[in-house]
């Protein structure tokens, strides 16, 4: 593991997993939230306390290493870019990434944790309890799905490609990446053989570095949801860039994750969006 610090990769893991399980084990006795304020009242009841279980085993394994919510992880990040990574290592959690699925009963969702350190995602874990499918990666390593390494697939060209997207979370406010992500899906949908929204952001991307797509792209800002599905890909094999081929990072306002047979295609026409 490339790092001046150890981790006890097992328990971390571990810990996720009896999280995940936690949280579906609960959902069932949630009833289905109808309306966004309902919706947000059920996230709560969920989330909060599988975040706070995760929070607490976590400190018991590494209690050196702090948590980071969304706004302290966007400060930390723009701090590292720009003075050369100088923050320590923080966990970057999503205990239930793909709520509104799992409102619903759908079975797309996943908890996620990535560590951060000094700017660098050094582990991250993504487990969908509903798919028995646990991926895990650590820097300079590679990454796995339930213990198996895991590649993306050889697919070369666009045309031949199963490609998945989102939009940024609550997009209401944030007109230009609306825009963006309408152009975006005119322009890719005559070129791929299939475009899909399949649910939560971290598990797409995951599922490009295990073969099961072959490219995933969004526009916005969406750094805690990406980062632990990223380093999955990237470590897999998978190419892992903004959404017109520049350097992935905290500035990058959106993703291109795909194969490297196709990750120049799809860039090229992403970098047509405007």
């Amino acid at each position: 593991m490339t790092t001046t610090r150890t981790y006890d990769i097992d328990a971390i893991v571990a810990a996720v997993r009896t999280v995940g399980d936690g949280i579906a084990a609960a959902l069932p006795g949630v009833p289905r939230p109808v309306g966004r304020a309902a919706m947000f009242a059920a996230f709560a009841s969920v989330d909060d306390p599988a975040a706070a279980r995760l929070r607490a085993l976590l400190a018991a394994i590494h209690p050196e290493v702090a948590w980071a919510d969304e706004d302290e992880l966007d400060t930390a990040a723009q701090r590292d870019a720009a003075g050369g990574g100088t923050s320590g290592p923080r966990w970057v959690c999503d205990a239930v990434d793909g709520a509104v699925q799992a409102l619903a009963g759908i079975p797309a969702w996943a908890t996620t944790l990535a560590l951060v350190d000094g700017g660098r995602t050094e582990l991250a874990v993504v487990y969908a309890p509903e798919y028995d499918e646990l991926y895990h990666a650590v820097a300079g390593c590679g990454a796995w799905l339930n213990g198996v390494p895991i590649a993306p697939t050889g697919t070369s060209a666009l045309g031949e490609a199963i490609v998945a997207h989102t939009h940024v979370p609550f997009q209401a406010g944030h007109p230009e990446d609306i825009a963006r992500t309408a152009a975006s899906l005119g322009a890719v949908l005559p070129r791929a053989f299939a475009v899909r929204n399949l649910g939560p952001t971290a598990l797409q991307i995951a599922w490009v570095g295990a073969g099961k797509l072959d490219a995933f792209w969004e526009f916005g800002t969406d750094l805690h949801n990406w980062l632990a599905g990223a380093l999955i890909a990237a470590e897999a094999g998978a190419m892992v860039t903004g959404p017109r081929g520049e350097p992935f990072g905290p500035r990058v306002a959106g993703l291109c994750v795909a194969t490297p047979g196709v990750h120049r295609e799809l860039a090229g026409v992403l970098a047509g969006v405007e």
